[in-house]
């Protein structure tokens, strides 16, 4: 995950929040977990196991990093579960 834009994005949504209610829907989990568990792309489309996995990885760090730049802005975050 790209912490720069990521910062940028919570500034920009912390400025719209101060005018209206706001949810944001993230995704990226399966791309966050396949980054850290070193997974690359091959000719073949990955199975459900596969991206299962690599969604668990990547969930909580992308849960934190929005934490981190929502925080920053005194913004809460949570999960659907």
């Amino acid at each position: 995950m790209d912490r720069g834009t990521c910062d940028r994005l919570a500034t920009e949504l912390a400025a719209a929040a101060r005018s209206r209610r706001l949810v944001v829907v993230s995704s990226g989990a399966i791309a966050v977990g396949a980054e850290r568990l070193g997974l690359v792309r091959g000719g073949k489309p990955w199975d459900i196991a596969t991206k299962q996995a690599a969604a668990a990885v990547g969930q909580p760090h992308l849960m934190a990093e929005w934490g981190r730049a929502l925080g920053a802005h005194g913004l809460g975050t949570a999960q659907v579960l």
